[in-house]
């Protein structure tokens, strides 16, 4: 039987199309022909996660070019680096050799739709694991160079919180988080000891977008996603940098000193770092504003403890409004 806040979110993804969501002030995109460290610099300079990577030889948008994709880089280049080096020393992220953005663009292929479509078909699109963003043609005119928008999850999940308000998701015929909302209840967490590298390593090897940073009691203290990587990925890769607040930036930092040190930069006063949790009876309603309201693509479900025994993410509330039984609605 589907929630009845299920029903609620599947009916306004049937009832409102692609055009509904608000167009992004502009499309960012990066060359096929592009390094790693270019491809970075874009998205760090926007403040977005991923961009289309646009193929000049071939004319038209191959895949996507994702946050992710850095955090992969970096590690790689560690790999690479000798054992005597210390991990603290310049690594030249931009030589990772024989991979440019036309390399990682094939992990996030270019999935688009139309503006006629209705957002219950595009999250179909979106629930897939490859697919972040879908970009957004005109109806009849889907020529390779001129879509005019970028739908993200978070996009998604924002206007369903903007139709549906807490009141409306939080009546006593609806369930709580626990009962209702299929969510992971194995968070991946690493101490707040764990040397910075190694955190980022768990992250790549489960190619995770973030994890949990908990104490020697289990106690969420913070978390740390691949936005972070951007620093020791600057301090590293530039041993002739003139800011003095990345030096100082050492991947055998414990994460939490790490993350200290990163977060407190001048250049970086407006980036936003999530560590926000619910608890498991808290309603569907909640955690939906929450999200909108925080612009974080995640929250962890914790015990009375602080103890994160779940993670909820933008994906996960997409899902359970779309995959909804439609006789119930």
């Amino acid at each position: 039987m589907t929630s009845k806040s299920a029903q609620i979110l599947h009916k306004v993804l049937c009832e409102h199309n692609a055009s509904a969501i608000s167009v992004v002030p502009k499309v960012i995109k990066v060359e096929s022909t592009m390094k790693p460290m270019e491809a970075a610099s874009i998205l760090w300079e926007n403040d977005i996660i991923s961009a289309p990577v646009w193929d000049d030889t071939t004319k038209k948008y191959i895949g996507f070019f994702h946050m992710h994709d850095i955090l992969s880089s970096f590690i790689d280049a560690t790999k690479t680096d000798t054992e005597e080096a210390k991990i603290s020393s310049s690594i030249c992220f931009a030589d990772v050799r024989d991979k440019n953005v036309s390399f990682f663009s094939s992990r996030n292929p270019f999935v688009h739709g139309t503006d006629d479509e209705s957002l219950l078909e595009l999250c179909k699109f979106l629930s897939r694991k490859d697919c972040r963003r879908i970009p957004i043609f005109q109806q009849d005119n889907e020529e390779h160079d001129k879509f005019y928008n970028l739908i993200s999850v978070s996009a998604i999940v924002k206007f369903l919180a903007s139709q549906c308000s807490i009141e409306m998701l939080s009546s006593e015929t609806i369930e709580d988080v626990q009962d209702a909302l299929d969510y992971k209840k194995d968070v991946v967490s690493v101490l707040d000891t764990t040397p910075a590298l190694n955190a980022f390593t768990i992250m790549d090897d489960k190619r995770l977008s973030g994890i949990a940073v908990v104490d020697e009691d289990g106690k969420l203290v913070g978390n740390t996603s691949a936005r972070d990587i951007k620093f020791a990925v600057i301090a590293l890769s530039s041993s002739s940098s003139n800011d003095n607040d990345d030096k100082g930036v050492e991947m055998d930092m414990d994460i939490l000193s790490y993350l200290a040190k990163v977060r407190q930069s001048k250049a970086n006063k407006k980036e936003r770092y999530p560590c926000c949790h619910v608890h498991e009876n808290d309603t569907i309603g909640y955690v939906l504003h929450l999200l909108m309201k925080t612009g974080y693509h995640r929250v962890f479900v914790v015990d009375e403890d602080l103890r994160p025994v779940g993670v909820i993410s933008v994906t996960d509330v997409m899902n359970f409004a779309s995959q909804a039984n439609d006789d119930n609605v």
